[in-house]
């Protein structure tokens, strides 16, 4: 049975958490709630661990089929909340320990342990599983798009698409055989290419669809800037952020890795692909990685790839030939090619703080900036894609907050 312990408000706490599983609240024996996004995920996944009789998981039947509740408040320090994200969440998993106990385990003392549950949202699952099948005749991708979402999609899903770079070929007739809205997606994407570009996909918590060029991105307005401190760094030197999620601080170490020679290894430096276009036999398209990855890549400021050319061969090439590709356009080339070369730098940055906004850092696929005050880091510095992120709430005293950041571009340095 959930806890019967009152749960009281304080005023000076940085967070208030509500879970609700059918009629029930379990907020007083929350422990850990975890929220992970990223452009690679079709939809956002929560755990939460609470501490409770593993018995009162099986008395109260939570086996998934009743829904789960979880309300997120931002407090101010008047106790007003700043931001607010309620959570429909669907039981996906659990794990916890069924503890040696007395034959009537119910005449005895409440045995707590460790329950996690594994959960994600409710109706972006909905809608990105949503089986769709179309035929489109004369249309681009954009169209067809928007005609899947407002025709097929019956969740009340919205759709946010990014409008710079988009594929215009007008094709002849597209084919969208009967599989579920997110593959519909990827499968457009593989065979015509959604932009001329990397393709961010994803639906978040409140039902929004987003498809982003990533390609893009590093041109646009950053969402919020990341701040590395010195180690002696003081006090007074910061300048204390607002809860409005756009300036960060950590002290923390960042770690970096950069993949430009394992890549292009993979890929070779020069590639062909041969196309079959409906009035002729067949076309070749001839692409040269390095200029390639300055053109489609998510690149900041400096174009400059660096890799071993000698040890890897200029000359080296790679034939594709198993894509018919559309007419003698490259847009497919262009979004498909783009995923291998996006992430060859990366840089993990952890955050601990108890202002932090959440909706900012969920919205992967946008441009953050990072900022070192570490004079040697600097041509490290500069715009990146939030690629993923996950927020942990722990209480301890107070509700604490650490967020894992990763980021991605493909050149390394700025300079």
């Amino acid at each position: 049975m959930a806890s019967e312990k009152t749960r009281f408000w304080t005023p000076n706490r940085t967070y208030d958490f509500q879970l609700f599983i059918k009629d029930k609240d379990y907020t007083p024996d929350l422990q850990r709630v975890s929220i992970a996004t990223s452009i690679t995920a079709p939809w956002q996944t929560i755990i939460f661990e609470f501490f409770i009789d593993s018995n009162d998981m099986i008395l109260d039947k939570i086996y998934g089929q009743d829904p789960i509740k979880l309300n997120i408040r931002l407090l101010g320090s008047a106790g007003v909340p700043i931001e607010q994200i309620e959570l429909d969440l669907m039981y996906v998993d659990s794990n916890y320990d069924l503890l040696m106990k007395s034959a009537d385990p119910q005449k005895s003392m409440k045995d707590r342990t460790k329950v996690e549950v594994i959960t994600i949202c409710r109706k972006p699952f909905q809608t990105m599983t949503t089986v769709v099948n179309s035929l489109y005749y004369d249309s681009d991708i954009q169209s067809a798009i928007n005609n899947l979402v407002e025709r097929r999609i019956a969740t009340g899903a919205t759709l946010k698409y990014d409008s710079q770079g988009t594929n215009p070929e007008k094709i002849d007739q597209i084919l969208i055989p009967p599989t579920t809205f997110h593959q519909a997606i990827r499968y457009l994407d593989h065979y015509f290419g959604v932009y001329n570009g990397l393709l961010g996909f994803f639906c978040l918590w409140d039902n929004t669809i987003y498809l982003k060029n990533l390609t893009k991105k590093p041109t646009t307005s950053h969402t919020f800037t990341i701040h590395q401190l010195t180690t002696d760094a003081k006090e007074a030197d910061i300048i204390t952020a607002p809860a409005d999620g756009k300036t960060f601080y950590t002290y923390k170490n960042v770690e970096t890795t950069y993949m430009g020679n394992s890549i292009i290894a993979v890929t070779a430096p020069t590639l062909k692909y041969i196309v079959k276009p409906k009035d002729t036999l067949s076309h070749t398209i001839n692409i040269d990685m390095n200029a390639f990855s300055t053109q489609y890549g998510i690149i900041a400021k400096n174009k400059k790839i660096f890799f071993d050319s000698e040890a890897l061969g200029n000359s080296r090439q790679r034939v594709y030939n198993n894509h018919t590709g559309y007419e003698k356009t490259e847009s497919f080339i262009n979004a498909n090619l783009s995923k291998e070369i996006a992430e060859m730098s990366l840089i993990y940055i952890n955050l601990n703080s108890k202002n932090v906004s959440l909706l900012n850092l969920m919205h992967v696929g946008e441009s953050v900036k990072f900022n070192s005050k570490v004079t040697d880091f600097v041509q490290l510095t500069g715009k990146y894609i939030l690629k993923s992120s996950e927020l942990s709430f722990e209480r301890l005293r107070d509700w604490e907050v650490y967020a894992d950041i990763n980021l991605i571009r493909t050149n390394k340095s700025l300079i």
